[in-house]
């Protein structure tokens, strides 16, 4: 049984991955007819997700310095862009000061329409301060759409989700081989098929201790590739890409919870305060069950990068 919530979730995942890949491919070639196009579908979304009343700033004051999208009566604008750097944010801010915007609006929000970076920052101020920006609360990307979304009542999502599917159409690829999946493909190889993990999980007993970076790509695989960013186009690749996820993910959290650190920085089973004379027969359950789970990943892996290669070459 596929739940209601689940379904609308997952198309709208689908559809906002296709629309940043979209956004991403005309900046990547300079084209800019496309953020500004959909401008108005943000405004829209954005009124569903947040109950505001935002106004395209741009086509009621003509091309607005600092901010797209404005809602006076909740004092919120938002800037969306598709670049992503800091020094965009900071322009942003700047500008957003130095035309007194900040007297109409209290809360300035960036939205980022490509993907947000991990700024080491926490806070961005205008040269003057007399405003700053809350980097991690107000620095937005497809992934904080989502999770306004699933916040949303069932009726008002799936309200947002039909909206989406409208305004986000799929087309018919072109080519065979869509050049984001390509490029989607290389990258999770590069994450843990070319660091040599896979025969690390084929080879080890989770009896014996292993270092923390030979799991180091399960690790990042498990924690960045469950959003928006990470899904093919491709539906039967991503079909794979997603149970590859779940047992990954029960690899990971496996590891996490039948492990413990010990002596020289490893990992093991076997913690440092019982003697290796003692009874063992838990610990070899546990290491089983991590064998296991290892050896699910390793089935699911080898079919994922067999479609991939055979698809996306």
């Amino acid at each position: 049984m596929v739940l209601q919530r689940e379904k609308d979730m997952s198309i709208l995942n689908s559809r906002f991955a296709i629309l940043r890949n979209s956004i991403e491919t005309s900046v990547g070639l300079n084209l800019t007819s496309l953020t500004v196009v959909s401008e108005n579908f943000f405004r829209d979304l954005l009124n569903m997700l947040l109950r505001s009343k935002f106004v395209n700033l741009n086509v009621d004051l003509g091309n607005a310095a600092a901010i797209d999208l404005g809602d006076i009566s909740k004092g919120m604008c938002i800037q969306v862009t598709a670049t992503p750097g800091k020094s965009k944010i900071v322009d942003t801010v700047d500008k957003f000061v130095k035309y007194n915007l900040n007297g109409n609006y209290t809360r300035l929000i960036v939205l980022i329409t490509t993907k947000k970076l991990a700024y080491q920052v926490a806070k961005i101020s205008d040269t003057k301060s007399c405003f700053t920006l809350d980097v991690k609360k107000d620095v937005w990307d497809w992934t904080d759409l989502l999770k306004l979304a699933n916040d949303l009542p069932q009726e008002e999502l799936t309200a947002v989700r039909s909206f989406v599917e409208e305004g986000i159409q799929i087309e018919a690829a072109a080519s065979p081989v869509n050049e984001f999946d390509r490029k989607l493909f290389a990258e999770f190889c590069d994450l843990i098929a070319n660091r040599g993990e896979i025969r690390f999980f084929k080879e080890n007993d989770f009896v014996a201790q292993f270092a923390p970076n030979r799991i180091a790509g399960l690790r990042e695989f498990v924690e960045t590739w469950d959003d928006a960013v990470h899904v093919f186009n491709d539906q039967e690749v991503e079909a794979k890409r997603e149970k590859l996820y779940a047992v990954a993910k029960e690899l990971a959290y496996g590891i996490a919870r039948y492990t413990t650190p010990t002596i020289h920085g490893m990992i093991s089973v076997w913690p440092n305060h019982v003697d290796h004379n003692a009874s063992t027969d838990w610990i070899k359950r546990e290491a089983k069950i991590l064998n296991d789970f290892a050896a699910k990943f390793v089935a699911e892996h080898e079919v994922f990068i067999s479609i991939g290669r055979e698809k996306l070459g």
